[in-house]
């Protein structure tokens, strides 16, 4: 079956692209092999394997994931020291560790934000 296409000039490079880098001789076959890798999903994947491997993307993530570890490690401290705060101006004035003994105001806020999670999780599930 033929069929003709117009194609602006920056898929018709991108049809070279794949022609030269598969090797292929002909347009017709670096568009066959555009269209199994799109329907396959190999080529998504492959480039963007690609991607995680270049330094500057790798330095980003780890950079990411320190900071997310940062930002754990500092609200944990914020939640034991706000604890230990309510604990001391409450009848508890223990000053024990959020884990150990956690404060009541504490605990309802942490149940209502796990509520708020799951129901904007399910929101998003319904969609």
């Amino acid at each position: 079956m033929r069929k003709h296409y117009n194609l602006p000039d920056k898929y018709i490079e991108i049809i070279e692209t794949v022609k030269k880098e598969q090797g292929f001789t002909f347009e017709n076959d670096a568009l066959k092999y555009i269209l199994d890798e799109y329907n396959n999903g190999d080529l998504f994947v492959k480039r963007f394997r690609e991607m995680l491997k270049l330094p500057e993307i790798k330095n980003y993530l780890t950079r990411l994931r320190l900071a997310t570890n940062t930002a754990d490690r500092n609200s944990t401290a914020l939640i034991d020291g706000m604890n230990t705060l309510l604990h001391l101006n409450q009848v508890h004035n223990t000053g024990e560790m959020y884990e150990d003994n956690p404060n009541p105001v504490l605990k309802h806020s942490e149940e209502r934000l796990k509520e708020k999670i799951a129901r904007n999780k399910q929101i998003k599930d319904n969609r």
